[in-house]
């Protein structure tokens, strides 16, 4: 026989017999939920912990990535600064040479106050040789060593590597919405830049003197304990450094 009695709150239904309904077993009841919900809690915010340090360690490798690769860039566009300047000197000589040398020979050679004095007219006309054949030698370098081509690359190659370094320093800073994903687009620009400038034979002491730049720029140590205080390698260095040429 089936009857349904109701017991301090609690309706059973019960066969053939009625089972009273005690409070305390209700109560444990009421603590294994609550302790099991806590458990869970607890478990998710171990979860979330572990995510989190997790992340952090990740945006720290970043950052130090980062830095380390805005000294690479500012080094990189310390050495094609320096090579920039030089090209635009030698080909400004060979342009103004080329202009100045016709028109002074065009000079000499018509001017008739040189005809009174031989000597002199010589003397000009051996100087303006000399500036001649000096100018000569120098269109023939540039046309050899393509000064024009490598001037136009220096000039990017000095726009591009000051723009990674300032990508780099935000990350480094990490004054970016996504680092990750700001992150890998750097590195993908980054060594799309190196290839390039790989082809360009950097000498061992332009390397020194872009490590040099770059640990200024950031004011960082050289791994040998260095801290470099010019751009420019000692040339008798009291402590010297394969690296960063010494101090």
């Amino acid at each position: 026989m089936t009857t349904f009695r109701y017991s301090r709150g609690v309706i059973r239904r019960e066969y053939s017999r009625v089972i009273p309904v005690k409070s305390d077993h209700a109560a444990v009841v009421v603590d294994l939920r609550e302790l099991i919900g806590k458990l869970l809690l607890a478990g998710r915010i171990h979860t979330c912990i572990g995510r989190m340090v997790i992340e952090d360690e990740e945006v720290r490798d970043f950052r130090a990535k980062a830095w380390d690769n805005a000294i690479h860039a500012e080094g990189t566009r310390e050495v094609f600064s320096r090579r920039f300047n030089s090209l635009y000197r030698l080909t400004r000589i060979r342009d103004w040479l080329a202009f100045a040398v016709p028109i002074l020979l065009a000079f000499t050679a018509t001017a008739e106050w040189l005809e009174a004095e031989p000597a002199a007219k010589k003397l000009m006309f051996g100087i303006l040789g000399a500036a001649a054949a000096a100018q000569l030698l120098l269109a023939l370098w540039s046309l050899i060593s393509r000064w024009d081509d490598n001037l136009a690359y220096c000039s990017r190659a000095m726009r591009d590597s000051y723009n990674l370094k300032e990508a780099w320093k935000k990350i480094g800073r990490n004054d970016v919405l996504d680092i990750r994903q700001e992150y890998r687009m750097r590195q993908s620009q980054q060594e799309n830049i190196d290839s390039h400038d790989v082809q360009q034979n950097i000498s061992p002491k332009e390397k020194q003197i872009g490590l040099r730049a770059g640990l200024i720029e950031v004011q960082r140590k050289c791994i040998c304990g260095n801290e470099p205080k010019s751009r420019n390698v000692p040339f008798w260095p009291r402590s010297k450094c394969i690296h960063c040429g010494g101090n």
